[in-house]
């Protein structure tokens, strides 16, 4: 009997052996999937780990140039107001010179209208000045004439003299 038994016994192990064995071989694949995903784990923290340490030190390198950026961006903002202000003051002065523009325009249009009767009175003193020369080297009948075109003349005259005196408010 101790030898059925031993052999029982054998036939026992010997099917645990060969169940374990058909049972290890899953197992080290599994073990081998786990131990390749701990690993890629450590991989992607060692590579996002890298990437950050980069990123800082892009940082530390572009620190300067966002410190400049940002003087720049604060003198552009001082410039940008000083702009404004100098725009609402240019816009006061056009708009405090408007109405003096079109007063002066008003007086210019006035004056053109003015201009034939200066003209004629501009006429009126050569004709003075042709009657003294007259006077002076010429004899009585050209004195005369002369005299009577420069009182037609006055008289023509006088109106634009006052209403050219009106005009300028001269009294």
């Amino acid at each position: 009997m101790k030898r059925v038994l031993l052999m029982v016994l054998s036939i026992v192990l010997v099917l645990a052996c060969v169940f374990s064995i058909t049972h290890l071989v899953p197992a080290i694949g599994d073990l081998t999937n786990i131990y390749q995903y701990k690993n890629s784990d450590s991989d992607t923290a060692t590579a996002g780990i890298a990437a950050a340490r980069d990123g800082v030190a892009q940082l530390r390198e572009n620190e300067a140039t966002y410190v400049e950026g940002v003087g720049t961006y604060v003198a552009g903002e001082a410039e940008y107001a000083a702009g404004v202000k100098q725009l609402a003051d240019g816009q006061a002065l056009i708009d405090a010179n408007t109405q003096a523009y079109l007063e002066g325009k008003e007086l210019i249009g006035t004056m053109e209208s003015l201009m034939p009767a200066i003209e004629g009175l501009a006429s009126s003193v050569q004709n003075v000045r042709d009657f003294n020369a007259g006077i002076i080297g010429g004899d009585l009948d050209t004195y005369l004439g002369t005299m009577r075109a420069n009182a037609l003349n006055v008289l023509a005259n006088g109106e634009a003299v006052k209403l050219l005196s009106d005009t300028l408010g001269m009294d």
